[in-house]
């Protein structure tokens, strides 16, 4: 039995266009809060891993240290907090406030090779830096060949 793909008679250009108009539709939808009580977010989060430790930089731009909050329990790292937003201010009106307000949480998983004792975090320039060093069982270890 042989089957043949067959394209719509029709295409459209704006098929894509459309598509795309209806989905930051639907998006937009998703977080407009004005109704929904405290608005939640994610920041922006990288995690990278070396042979020695792990790093997790978290983008807490406008943020005080004291703002969030980070555990270490169950084998994940949590970061968690809440970005205030501003009063508005009265005879000035928003046509555009695209800044994200409200609680967030991030929480990484880390397994069982972290040393929890030597989790280290530093914030500087809206950025949260944190390190996680490796126990030294599971560090690398070069072994030298002999000739």
């Amino acid at each position: 039995m042989t089957r043949n793909l067959t394209l719509p008679s029709r295409w459209s250009p704006n098929l894509f266009d459309d598509f795309r108009t209806e989905m930051n539709r639907v998006m937009e939808g998703l977080w407009d809060h004005e109704d929904r009580g405290t608005p939640f977010f994610a920041p922006r989060t990288n995690f990278a891993e070396t042979d020695t430790a792990y790093e997790v930089a978290v983008e807490l731009p406008g943020m005080h240290a004291d703002d969030f909050e980070i555990e270490f329990k169950d084998d994940r790292l949590w970061i968690t907090g809440e970005r205030k937003h501003d009063a508005e201010e009265e005879g000035r009106t928003y046509h555009r406030n695209e800044t994200t307000y409200g609680n967030f949480r991030r929480v990484i998983a880390l397994g069982k090779d972290v040393d929890a004792e030597s989790i280290e975090a530093k914030y500087e320039n809206g950025v949260l830096a944190i390190t996680i060093s490796k126990i030294e069982a599971v560090k690398p270890k070069r072994i030298e060949v002999k000739s």
